[in-house]
């Protein structure tokens, strides 16, 4: 494994050039993707031009930041000006944007080098990375299994080094999921934290970007860049973005972390189990403080979930039908021509959450689906805000289970490998997924869930782990 922060202190000693970094990472791309699946679209001209640009600037002198020469990758849901982007639906197979996505304009800002666009389930609906139009991700570890969704390409690409860090997105833990199958940290901060302004939306209240890399400090150098206010996003925080490179290697002895007996079910494989109690005896040798308690904000989240968010997606792709947005299917009528264009470049999970969605939105369903879960979301955010009236972190599995074969499960089963994520997307909490520390198994994932904007105790906690371990490997 190679980290950015290595690749970072090589370029800055001028021991490797990005453009010969970069070139490597497009060669690998090149002859793993067809069976990996990662990536959807490359643009090696525009990553190579801009790896040399940082190069001239490297070798003039200029203070550069961290990530300038680092060659990575976003989701193909992140609007890029002149490259496709395409939501890994055929809906949007044409769509070239006018404009670049705020946080991948960051990024690129920083002189971050983008390779291309990621893979996807489309729409970002999906747990599995099964649903792309086009084909699927897998897994590095195991091309038999899944890679987890929705950003199934940003975690196998990191996890395959074929980018050193990538942006998913994370509604309900589609950038957590696949980091824990994947082996990889998968943060999803704080609703808000990130701008979303050119991040094509599912559920515009739950939507939000996510980082992939492999390692905390790697992860709060990306953060650095990305977090903080956009006048183009409504719903961006204004609230000032703290130094998070400065808590990385904090000290977690008195730090309070919560065991909330409901996310540890019968349903654990052993190995995630074991893999668990294990993350929880370093975090005791180090002297963080282990606190049982009850946090009863599991059950019927999963169902919120899909109400709240299908409701959303009917909303906001509502605009694909064929007259306003998107590709369009024949028809004679506009009613002719939605339903043939839905049915055409729409995939199956994609119009099965429209259909519910619009279904909870009718008026004699508000009262039965949608106020009651908006009630039980309301519920969810009070119980995690009394939790942390106790302790500082929270500690739960991210997935019941390693990474699944491809195939074999019914929709609602892959709906439910989310399960853990979901109650803190409900709530707007910073969750980050870091590999646990395993031997001779897939890998597997400990999620911890913080107070809003304290991403910076998520880094300090999951750093001190991940030095701990290191230690002994």
């Amino acid at each position: 494994m190679v980290t950015l922060q290595q690749v970072s202190l090589r370029l800055s000693k001028l021991e490797i050039s990005s453009a010969e970094l970069t070139s490597a990472y497009l060669e690998r791309i090149g002859e793993e993707n067809l069976d990996l699946g990662a990536y959807l679209t490359l643009c090696p001209e525009k990553a190579l031009s801009a790896a040399r640009a940082v190069d001239s600037r490297r070798i003039k002198g200029e203070k550069l930041h961290p990530l300038a020469g680092i060659p990575m990758a976003v989701k193909d849901n992140f609007c890029t000006e002149g490259i496709p982007t395409t939501c890994a639906s055929k809906m949007l197979r044409d769509f070239i944007p006018p404009y670049t996505a705020t946080a991948v304009k960051r990024l690129e800002d920083a002189g971050a080098v983008l390779l291309g666009k990621l893979n996807l389930d489309e729409f970002a609906m999906g747990a599995t990375g099964e649903y792309s139009a086009y084909y699927p991700a897998v897994n590095p570890h195991d091309l038999t299994r899944m890679a987890g969704g929705s950003s199934s390409g940003s975690a196998a690409s990191v996890a395959a080094d074929q980018a050193l860090f990538s942006l998913g997105s994370d509604t309900g833990g589609s950038v957590r999921l696949p980091a824990s199958f994947c082996g990889v940290v998968g943060m999803k901060p704080t609703y808000g934290r990130i701008s979303r302004y050119g991040m094509i939306a599912f559920a515009s209240s739950l939507d939000t970007v996510g980082i992939v890399t492999h390692t905390m400090w790697d992860n709060a150098v990306v953060l650095s860049v990305l977090a903080g206010a956009d006048p183009m996003d409504a719903t961006c925080s204004l609230t000032p973005v703290p130094d998070y490179l400065a808590s990385v290697s904090s000290p977690v002895k008195g730090l309070r972390i919560g065991i909330p007996k409901e996310f540890y079910t019968d349903d654990l494989t052993p190995n995630v189990e074991k893999a668990l109690r294990e993350v929880m005896e370093v975090y005791r040798s180090l002297g963080a403080v282990l606190c049982p308690m009850s946090l009863p904000v599991t059950e019927d989240s999963l169902a919120v979930y899909h109400i709240l968010s299908s409701a959303e997606a009917a909303s906001n792709l509502g605009r694909y039908d064929g007259v306003r947005f998107g590709a369009r299917g024949a028809g004679n009528t506009p009613a002719e021509i939605s339903q043939n264009t839905k049915d055409r470049f729409l995939g199956g999970e994609v119009q099965a959450r429209i259909a519910s969605g619009a279904a909870y939105l009718l008026e004699e369903n508000l009262d039965t689906y949608y106020k009651p879960a908006l009630e039980k979301q309301r519920f969810i955010k009070t119980a995690f805000a009394e939790a942390f009236q106790t302790v500082d972190l929270i500690l739960a599995p991210t997935a019941t289970c390693e990474a699944p074969r491809t195939g074999g499960f019914s929709r609602s089963e892959k709906r439910a490998f989310d399960r853990f994520t979901v109650p803190a997307s409900l709530a707007g909490l910073p969750s980050v997924s870091i590999p646990c520390k395993t031997e001779d198994t897939l890998p597997i994932g400990f999620q911890l869930v913080a107070p809003a904007f304290r991403e910076d105790l998520l880094y300090r906690a999951g750093d001190a782990y991940e030095r701990e371990v290191g230690r002994h490997a």
